[in-house]
C-alpha cells in the first residue's frame, strides 16, 4: 500500500506546469519572477517553497493571465505533499478559469490523481473518462486509461477494468504503465484483492515470508510474477471480495509488522 502511494506522488511529476514561453509587458516584474521563482522549486521538489511563492504569486496577480498556471502549480506542489484535498481545490480553480487547452487537460489529469489518492474512485473514474475523451495529445493517454482502468477495478467492475489494462499493455507495451497493468491484471481476471506482503527472485525467501504469516495466523499463498524479466515469487494474503476489505486486512498486516501492497 505504502508503495502504490509512493507512486501516486511521484507520477505527479507527469502532470507539470507549463511554460508561458514569454512573458507580456503587464506581468513582467516581480510577480512573474515569483511565478517563475515557484515553478522552479516545484520541479527542484522543494514543495513546500513552491505553495509558498504561488500563493504569494496568486495574492498579488488573482486575475492575471497566469493565474490558472500558478493555480495548477501549487495544486501539483500539495499533490508532492500529499495533501489531496488542497490539490484537488487547486486544479479546480485553475480548469475553471483557463481558455488554454493544454493547462486544462492538465488541471483536469491533476483532479482525476488528486479524487483517486483520497479513494473517491467513482468520482475519479468520471474525470479520467473526460480526459480520454475530451484532452488527447495534451496528457499522457497510457497513464489516464492505466489509473482509469484501477478505479474501475477498485470498485469491483473486473471486466471494464480488464478492458482498460489490456489496452494500456497492447498499445504502449514498452511503458512504465503496460508494466504495472501487467502485475495487476491477475487480480483483476480473478475478480478479487489481496495483499502482497513480499516479492522475491529466490522462492525459498518467499516461503520464508508465507510460514510468517501462517505463524501469525494471517492466510498465505504463493503467486509467481514477472519482476522485470526475472521470475518472482509474491507472498500474498487474504481472497477479499471488495477494496475496503483488502485496506482492513492490509491494516491489520501493518499492526503486525509486515509491510503491504494492494492488489490490484
Amino acid at each position: 500500500m505504502r508503495a502504490f502511494v509512493l507512486l501516486l506522488v511521484i507520477s505527479a511529476c507527469l502532470v507539470t506546469v507549463p511554460s508561458s514561453g514569454c512573458r507580456s509587458a503587464s506581468y513582467a516584474g516581480p510577480s512573474s519572477d515569483l511565478l517563475e521563482s515557484a515553478t522552479a522549486a516545484y520541479l527542484a521538489g522543494d514543495y513546500d517553497s513552491a505553495v509558498r511563492e504561488y500563493t504569494d504569486f496568486l495574492g498579488s496577480q488573482p486575475r492575471s493571465a497566469e493565474a490558472s498556471q500558478a493555480y495548477l502549480g501549487r495544486g501539483n506542489a500539495y499533490y508532492g505533499l500529499g495533501r489531496w484535498r488542497l490539490a484537488q481545490a487547486d486544479f479546480e480553480n485553475a480548469r475553471s478559469i483557463t481558455r488554454d487547452r493544454a493547462v486544462r487537460a492538465r488541471a483536469t489529469l491533476g483532479l482525476a490523481h488528486a479524487l483517486f489518492a483520497q479513494e473517491s474512485y467513482e468520482e475519479a473514474q468520471g474525470v479520467y473518462m473526460e480526459v480520454l475523451r475530451v484532452h488527447r495529445g495534451h496528457v499522457p493517454q497510457d497513464e489516464a486509461s492505466y489509473r482509469l482502468g484501477i478505479s474501475l477495478a477498485r470498485r469491483a467492475q473486473w471486466q471494464d477494468a480488464s478492458d482498460y489494462l489490456r489496452e494500456v499493455v497492447s498499445r504502449w507495451p514498452q511503458g512504465e504503465f503496460a508494466r504495472l497493468a501487467r502485475a495487476k491484471l491477475p487480480c483483476v481476471a480473478q475478480g478479487r484483492f489481496t495483499v502482497q506482503v513480499g516479492a522475491f527472485t529466490d522462492r525459498r525467501l518467499a516461503e520464508r515470508r508465507l510460514e510468517e504469516l501462517r505463524a501469525g495466523g494471517f492466510e498465505a499463498e504463493m503467486a509467481e510474477i514477472d519482476m522485470d524479466g526475472t521470475t518472482g515469487y509474491a507472498a500474498r494474503s487474504g481472497r477479499l471480495s471488495t477494496w475496503a476489505e483488502a485496506r482492513s486486512h492490509a491494516a491489520r498486516l501493518e499492526s503486525a509488522g509486515f509491510s503491504t501492497y494492494l492488489l490490484p
